[in-house]
């Protein structure tokens, strides 16, 4: 058998991120040729062309966004949660397209209001009602159109990375 489609580079952005930890641990023993970067490295925001050039140097087959403002912080910074949590995917998505990536996107159950009695599903509305959730829920929408990308939407994160 052919398992070179394994051994595939992998840059992970916000890798100091709890899910970012997590998703690294996982990997470590992998295949796969992981590569990261954080916004302790540079602002990723603010400084995306030298992103992008990272991303067009190193040639990633895959990119796992874990980069997002939190819950706490979008309420007191609602620009930066926009920017960061909505924009910021968005921009990586055109990239990715452009270099034909593929772009995996944590997204968040904020993006409904919890009032429901059941797990939200595909076929459920969106109705946000934090900033969190509507900045999160932009995100989503900007990436649907693009073919390359996955949205994981996650309803709670745990472990040991994790506060």
């Amino acid at each position: 058998r052919n398992y070179n489609w394994m051994i595939e580079n992998i840059l992970i952005i916000g890798s100091k991120s709890s899910l970012a930890k997590h998703i690294l641990e996982k990997l470590k023993d992998s295949s796969f040729k992981i590569s990261s970067i954080s916004r302790k490295d540079f602002n990723l925001v603010k400084n995306f062309k030298k992103l992008e050039k990272i991303i067009i140097r190193t040639r990633p087959k895959i990119i796992i966004n874990c980069v997002a403002i939190k819950y706490k912080e979008s309420d007191n910074s609602p620009k930066d949660a926009y920017e960061v949590n909505a924009f910021f995917p968005y921009k990586l998505a055109v990239i990715c397209e452009k270099i034909k990536v593929i772009l995996i996107h944590f997204s968040t159950e904020a993006v409904f209001d919890g009032n429901k009695k059941y797990l939200c599903g595909v076929k459920d509305i969106p109705q946000p009602n934090s900033m969190y959730g509507k900045s999160k829920l932009l995100g989503d929408y900007s990436l649907i159109r693009f073919k390359n990308s996955l949205i994981i939407r996650v309803s709670l994160l745990f472990g040991k990375f994790f506060k």
